[in-house]
């Protein structure tokens, strides 16, 4: 992802260049202690102070991983059209092109949508070598094995996924054809061979992708004491991390991952709170965020099961999704939809079954969902990182965190205020839920004041906040819930909230703010936070 910025020389030993700076930010070469901790953030934020302009920068991004989006969405059709059809294959062709949360996530400097790449390749690679076993593309699907397992940490399942694709096809498969054991009991050997080969190949694969990485992997996680200092891990284990290891990058990043699951991550869904979520957490989402003329396309998919029996080949996409969505539902980390592009990615090729065999009424009814989610989907642009697929009242205070906002609104806010002078009444900004003053900066300059969680509300003036502070995801005090029983004025981006605060209070008075009442929240243990 950030190869061009590598070959453009956009890298933090680049010297800083004031003209793609915020407006406020002097001189570089300071020994003030205030600017050389400015310089630092901007070093550390690594788009701000180079020699092409910030936005030009995420541009180039966004069209970069455009370009690498191409691959996965030609390997969707051939391998649709190879099961289903040409029809079938222009249809989910067309639904990945005008999908919201493929359309959020393409452009944005994140990686999730190289995760649900990742899976698609894993998944083919695997058919193609079930089919036909090669060497070199036993070679490719280990690639791909490796590759999803390093992109997030969540791929740590691939090799599971690879098993049991590997189990159905070697001996349920057979055994469903009436192949009798005995024939099939001579090739345990080799084939137990063939999976010890796989998992070294796996982990020379790991190595190689990390550049052959050997380093401590506690620059990488947390000690394994932070909670129990007395366990057996603590004392013998966790010392081990603090050595070399080969791949030392990826081993701290799992260990990181597991203490991060076993903690638990503040969930929010349908208004209620929890450490360590829900297990519907992402069906209950997805029912937000999947377009409807997309759901009527996935249900006509499982309708035509009647009609189109199963093929054996739909194995090979079936049991990745469903134990990538077996992952998210036993996961104590439930925050964006974004989390189950992967799986999600698999729905729709398997929904494009509907569209297998012959009839004008299938046909109509997968092409009018189409169109109509393409409609609906265009008249959330560019905002298809916060797009619900219905109207809702105030959708936020039942689902919320990067479903809504991602701090992605900065551009939008700007306009906004440009559009809607306040004269001298202040505009307080309220971002996501970190502070981040760069962007700010950057994109708002002196026309918003920042507040922080931990300052007072502001009584007077316009307050430009953020749903995740509204629903008061993150902190056990719920400074801004008040907020929840009022209206907000208008509606950045379709995230961003407006609030007057001086229509809500008395002619003359400030705006009173009640005292926050901290609420118990599921799981919540403060000593280990």
């Amino acid at each position: 992802m950030v190869l061009p910025l590598v070959a453009l020389g956009c890298t933090p030993d680049e010297p800083l260049n004031p003209a793609t700076l915020p407006p406020d930010w002097t001189n570089s070469t300071s020994t003030n202690p205030t600017l050389a901790r400015q310089a630092l953030v901007y070093r550390q934020h690594v788009i701000f102070g180079r020699h092409l302009q910030p936005d030009v920068i995420l541009l180039i991004i966004a069209i970069w991983k455009s370009i690498l989006w191409i691959p996965c969405a030609a390997l969707i059709f051939l391998w649709c059209r190879a099961l289903y059809g040409l029809s079938s294959a222009w249809l989910v062709t067309t639904i990945l092109l005008i999908e919201p949360t493929v359309a959020a996530h393409i452009p944005t400097a994140a990686v999730d949508i190289f995760s649900a790449e990742a899976l698609v390749f894993m998944s083919f690679f695997a058919w193609r070598y079930f089919v036909v076993p090669r060497l070199w593309r036993l070679v490719l699907l280990t690639g791909a094995v490796a590759s999803v397992m390093l992109i997030k940490n969540s791929g740590i399942i691939a090799p599971a996924i690879v098993l049991i694709v590997a189990i159905g096809h070697w001996f349920i498969h057979p055994l469903m054809r009436d192949t009798r054991w005995e024939a099939i009991r001579p090739t345990l050997r080799a084939r137990l061979n063939t999976i010890l080969l796989s998992g070294l190949l796996v982990i020379f694969w790991i190595w190689i992708l990390l550049l052959f990485d050997v380093s401590r992997p506690r620059n990488f996680s947390w000690p394994l004491s932070y909670t129990n200092p007395h366990s057996f891990f603590a004392t013998y284990v966790d010392p081990l991390f603090n050595r070399n290891w080969p791949a030392g990058l990826y081993i701290g990043s799992v260990i990181g991952a597991v203490q991060h699951s076993q903690s638990g991550h503040w969930a929010y869904l349908l208004g209620h709170h929890k450490i360590g979520g829900w297990w519907y957490y992402f069906p209950v989402v997805a029912t937000f965020k999947i377009p409807i003329g997309i759901g009527i396309v996935m249900l006509a998919g499982l309708a035509s099961l009647r009609r189109y029996r199963p093929r054996w080949e739909e194995w090979f996409i079936l049991v990745p999704m469903l134990a990538w969505m077996a992952m998210l539902m036993a996961s104590t980390i439930n925050v964006g939809f974004r989390h189950m592009l992967p799986p999600y990615l698999l729905m729709l090729m398997l929904a494009g079954r509907c569209l297998a065999f012959p009839g004008i009424v299938w046909k109509t009814v997968a092409w009018l969902g189409t169109v109509a989610a393409a409609v609906h989907t265009i008249s959330y642009h560019p905002d298809y990182l916060s797009y619900i697929n219905f109207p809702r009242n105030k959708p936020y205070l039942s689902i919320n965190d990067s479903n809504l906002d991602w701090g992605q609104s900065f551009k939008e806010i700007a306009h906004w205020i440009d559009e809607h002078p306040q004269g001298n009444r202040p505009i307080y900004f309220a971002y996501y839920f970190t502070s981040q003053p760069t962007n700010i900066w950057y994109y708002l300059g002196d026309r918003v004041q920042q507040i922080t969680r931990t300052e007072s509300p502001p009584t007077h003036g316009v307050l430009i906040i953020s749903p995740i502070w509204v629903a008061g995801i993150y902190y056990e005090s719920d400074n801004y819930g008040q907020l929840r029983d009022l209206d907000p004025g208008a509606v950045i981006g379709h995230s961003m909230l407006v609030y007057d605060l001086d229509k809500h209070a008395p002619p003359g008075e400030p705006f009173v703010w009640k005292s926050p009442i901290p609420r118990k929240i599921i799981g919540w243990n403060k000593s280990e936070q």
